[in-house]
């Protein structure tokens, strides 16, 4: 390709890269300030590591793939074209070749075939040994195969740093609940949260 469509890419992927992102931020924050036991053991947890350590931590990891299951930013999700017929489950209808599929993340991830609760806010779900593991392999926000998200990595990055250091250092409190608005992506509007920095004893 040209340099210009080299340098339209680049933008294409900082642009989306940020603001999808910083949304996945935004709901993780949410959740934790909508569910205070929840905030609350996460932050013991990191407080209970060394700082460079916190972004290893499973409950940590456990609670951004539950929120991103309950909000995935791409709610719209995966729009793929048959590349051979597909027979549907029952045997009573096929998709054609070249049939244009839409894979809605935001149903399909909250789907009863998820576990208990599918549209609860319950990290613990994801822990290894949790009852529900199996069922979880199917929630891919980033989707998969070839034309899976190229930025995922370095959003996990950002989420895995970003999300403990914001609340190690303050509570979360809702001041006014978000509403989903969906578009190109699926933004928190109107979330409104009150931050107070954590006071800890020596």
């Amino acid at each position: 390709g040209s340099d210009a469509e080299r340098v339209a890419e680049i933008l294409m992927f900082l642009i989306a890269g940020h603001d999808t992102t910083a949304l996945a931020v935004a709901w993780v924050l949410s959740d934790l300030a909508h569910h205070a036991h929840d905030q609350a053991e996460l932050r013991a947890e990191l407080h209970a590591m060394p700082p460079a350590e916190r972004s290893k931590s499973a409950l940590l990891a456990a609670v951004i793939k539950e929120s991103m299951r309950l909000n995935p930013v791409a709610a719209g999700g995966s729009v793929r074209q048959l590349e051979q017929a597909l027979p549907l489950p029952g045997g009573k209808a096929v998709l054609p070749e070249g049939a244009i599929v839409v894979v809605p993340f935001g149903v399909l991830f909250r789907r009863p075939h998820i576990g208990d609760a599918p549209n609860e806010f319950r990290p613990r779900r994801w822990l290894a040994g949790g009852p529900d593991a199996d069922r979880l392999a199917d929630v891919h926000p980033f989707s998969l195969g070839r034309r899976n998200c190229v930025g995922q990595a370095l959003a996990l990055a950002e989420l895995h740093t970003v999300v403990p250091m914001l609340l190690a250092e303050y509570e979360w409190e809702v001041v006014q609940s978000p509403r989903a608005e969906l578009f190109l992506t699926n933004k928190p509007e109107g979330l409104m949260l009150r931050a107070k920095r954590v006071t800890r004893t020596s």
